[in-house]
């Protein structure tokens, strides 16, 4: 008689996954932890790398994301067709099409995780990973994590709010034009401290 073959949540696959991205671990130690086979660690790993891979694929990819999502028309229209900024903006709407996740782990199986369970497998201190990319893969809001950030004052988290929603519009910003802006918001701040703030959120100009 045949055994009942077990069902992993996509919960418990984005977990180990994310161990043996770690590499803190090997898939034998893995799999004595979990109690399950080698060969699932092995797969789920590889699995949660394409969907890593997908998020820095080429351009057709993201148009193709974009067309089956029904946005294909803001991705096309979005830039001034002459690489300028325009083309810095439909690029930066083409990253977070495909950050929404196209292989088949961070798809459908990381979005079906409630947010409380997504935020808490953001790692601040990722070698490779920067927070704002780990919640692009995630699904979830940017400005809902720094309220989770130690150390960091009420008026610190406004102005990184802030900034996050600048950079979204303007991604070619570098911390001087986000001083000014800033400023104009009415919130006097050195550049310094910007900088700081800019590299605490993972955010660099393209």
């Amino acid at each position: 008689m045949t055994g009942k073959r077990t069902r992993y949540s996509a919960e418990f696959k984005a977990k180990v996954a994310l161990e043996a991205l770690r590499g803190e671990l090997t898939a034998a130690q893995l799999s004595a932890k979990h109690g399950i086979h080698q060969t699932m660690v092995g797969e789920w790993k590889r699995q949660a790398t394409e969907g890593l891979a997908a998020v820095f694929s080429a351009k057709s990819v993201a148009v193709e994301t974009a067309k089956a999502s029904g946005v294909f028309g803001e991705v096309r229209g979005g830039g001034d067709g002459k690489g300028g900024r325009g083309g810095c903006r439909k690029a930066a709407r083409e990253d977070r099409a495909v950050a929404g996740g196209t292989g088949p782990f961070f798809g459908q199986g990381v979005r079906s995780m409630s947010i409380e369970r997504r935020r808490q497998m953001v790692e601040p201190e990722h070698p490779r990973l920067s927070i704002v990319r780990q919640c692009e893969l995630a699904s979830i809001s940017r400005s809902g994590m720094y309220h989770r950030r130690v150390g960091e004052t009420a008026l610190n988290l406004t102005r990184m709010r802030l900034v996050d929603a600048q950079f979204l519009e303007t991604p070619w910003y570098g911390s001087r034009q986000m001083v000014r802006h800033l400023r104009r918001e009415g919130y006097g701040v050195w550049r310094k401290r910007v900088r700081r703030l800019m590299a605490r959120m993972g955010l660099a100009p393209i």
